[in-house]
């Protein structure tokens, strides 16, 4: 008697043969250490012993590095974002499907607050400095209009809002401002968490208003588009082929390549905050500051007025700081995840005008580089 088989029965064959396929191939291919898509290191082969087989971490690390290493991995990625979309998915791992092409990551609400609030004002108190803190809103925060239907709220203005009550510092509320300038233009990227140089232009005016500093017009900046192919990390977590390109811009006044010297940490120095080699790669952001390093150090030779700014940060402070450079003598960048001496000892050892302590909501819970500050 012949057997007929059910579409489930077909479907399951069919899916362990894939299985079955894809564990031979990704066998046979050689392991990356990098993605270049994910702008990640991949997980590494877990290395066995009984401790870890007993505490299950040695399957978890296993099933990691399964997931990170198997065969035509970007193009089962893209596959399957095109069939969420088909199917009326509003999100892909964690980031939300929205509106005008947006790519938005969700919020985690953050755990960490109070101990990063404690650690913060110890060293305000140690170091007896007056900081200014500019904790920057992301795309979740400002673009809820964008964001799917049943999409969940986000609290990051509850959670900015206590920094603000709590920090014993002077909080510069760029929340506003660019809340007020969110409907002229594009303050994030549609495929990346950063913000847009413009967006940094917004938020460097609302510094400028609380230092008392006259601030450029945008114009007279100078700015210029350096690529319209930018496809960035929210991109790489959805890997949808049919998500548009971003545009990045720089600003650049006539007179910087003649009058600034910046010293790298990789030993690099330049009379450019900027590194053009990235654009032809796919971390293209990482065109605005050369990267990662521990501490940049920037002069201008033009500017006598003997104020030195330091800066503490993370990644969204890199298409900001080049709007500063005119306003001070020198100015320091520290990145506190790479940065180990402690900001509280470059401060007593080293002149310091202002200090400015930048970071995103997003990640400035689980940021190591918050606990570097003390």
């Amino acid at each position: 008697m012949q057997m007929k088989l059910s579409i489930e029965k077909i479907t399951a064959i069919v899916c362990f043969i894939i299985i079955c396929a894809l564990s031979i191939s990704s066998a046979l291919t050689p392991a990356i250490e990098f993605s270049e898509n994910e702008n990640r290191y991949l997980a590494k082969f877990p290395k066995i012993s009984v401790k870890s087989i007993l505490s299950k971490k040695y399957m978890e690390e296993l099933e990691d590095y399964t997931c990170d290493h198997f065969a035509m991995r970007d193009g089962f990625m893209s596959m399957y974002a095109l069939y969420s979309r088909a199917i009326g998915k509003t999100e892909i791992n964690q980031v939300y499907l929205a509106k005008d092409g947006y790519l938005i990551e969700k919020y985690k609400e953050p755990t960490h607050t109070e101990e990063i609030i404690e650690r913060w004002n110890r060293f305000f108190e140690k170091s007896k400095v007056k900081a200014d803190v500019m904790l920057v809103p992301t795309a979740i925060g400002i673009y809820e209009d964008k964001l799917p239907p049943f999409a969940k709220p986000s609290i990051q203005r509850e959670v900015w809002n206590t920094y603000n009550n709590r920090l014993n510092a002077n909080m510069i509320n760029v929340w506003d401002a660019l809340s007020e300038e969110k409907d002229k233009r594009q303050l994030y990227y549609k495929t990346d968490h950063h913000w847009t140089t413009y967006g940094a232009y917004v938020a460097y005016r609302q510094y400028c208003m609380t230092k008392d500093i006259t601030p450029f017009e945008w114009e007279a900046l100078n700015p210029k588009t350096v690529t319209k192919q930018f496809r960035g990390t929210c991109f790489s977590k959805v890997n949808d082929s049919g998500a548009p390109k971003d545009s990045i811009e720089r600003i650049l006044p006539k007179d910087w390549e003649d009058c600034l010297t910046v010293n790298y940490s990789r030993g690099i120095t330049s009379n450019s905050l900027y590194a053009p080699e990235y654009l032809g790669q796919k971390d293209k952001y990482s065109y605005f500051l050369n990267n990662l390093n521990d501490k940049i150090e920037i002069h201008n030779n033009n500017c006598k007025n003997g104020k030195t700014l330091l800066v503490v940060k993370d990644s969204y402070a890199n298409c900001f700081v080049p709007f500063l450079v005119n306003h001070y003598e020198n100015i320091v960048v520290l990145d506190t995840r790479y940065y180990m001496t402690g900001v509280s000892q470059y401060i007593k050892n080293n002149p310091v005008s202002d200090v400015l302590i930048l970071y995103n909501l997003n990640t400035l819970d689980e940021d190591t580089g918050t606990r570097g500050i003390y």
